[in-house]
């Protein structure tokens, strides 16, 4: 899934052995063309998962809001995925924190009329950054990739009609049974509440990787290699 010249540049050199698949979002607003339940995510992901040259079941790796869009596509269609890997998940596991949403709401509507490449702008990403529990400077060295961050920071203010949801103890275990799944959090998280959701997750027999000193963005705060690694290792147990 790609969209935009940069990220096709990436997919070309870092996965040149890998096959891809390009699709477009569906545009939020959008009568004809819009994601506003769970069925619609499923839906969407299903045709970009039709649209790959394979036949056999895929794994679905998804971070923050793409980890409870990934849960969406595992609940309608299980028989079409292998293994689900859920990383610093928003909502799913747990709710999402009402103090931690009003400041993302805060951020969006200030960034929406903040000039671009100013120190306002400078000032209001250190500030939502550190909401998450993350050094600012240090995720712009460790993202290497100046246009994906600056694109990163133009979506602040974007909104959603969909909005994410917390999965009963039932919806979790079953999920887990249809499609092992592993959570990876930082111990640190600030969009939802991590002792709940890591034990929400033990609960529904799911496998749980947990990482000291990080938050929202733990793979930019611990050695990126370690979280790769964590990864390889739930692949390979099962």
């Amino acid at each position: 899934m790609a969209a935009g010249r940069f990220t096709q540049r990436l997919l070309l050199r870092r996965y040149r052995h890998h096959r891809r698949s390009r699709q477009e979002l569906p545009k939020d607003g959008d009568p004809d063309n819009g994601m506003v339940s769970e069925n619609d995510a499923a839906e969407w992901i299903m045709e970009v998962v039709d649209s790959l040259p394979i036949s056999q079941p895929v794994i679905m790796l998804g971070y923050s809001f793409g980890a409870y869009l990934s849960s969406c596509f595992v609940r309608k269609y299980p028989t079409r995925v292998d293994r689900q890997v859920l990383m610093a998940p928003a909502c799913v596991v747990a709710p999402i924190s009402k103090w931690w949403l009003f400041r993302a709401i805060l951020f969006g509507a200030l960034s929406s009329c903040t000039p671009r490449g100013g120190r306002v702008e400078e000032a209001l990403g250190r500030w939502f950054f550190g909401t998450m529990g993350c050094d600012y400077d240090n995720f712009k060295a460790k993202m290497g990739y100046p246009e994906l961050f600056e694109a990163t920071q133009r979506l602040g203010a974007a909104q959603t009609k969909m909005q994410p949801l917390e999965l009963d103890a039932n919806a979790l275990a079953s999920m887990n049974g249809l499609c092992p799944t592993l959570l990876m959090i930082g111990k640190k998280e600030s969009v939802i509440d991590p002792k709940v959701a890591v034990a929400n997750a033990k609960r529904a027999e799911m496998q749980v990787v947990e990482y000291e000193d990080a938050g929202h963005i733990f793979y930019c705060e611990n050695p990126r290699q370690q979280s790769v690694d964590d990864v390889k290792a739930f692949l390979s147990m099962l």
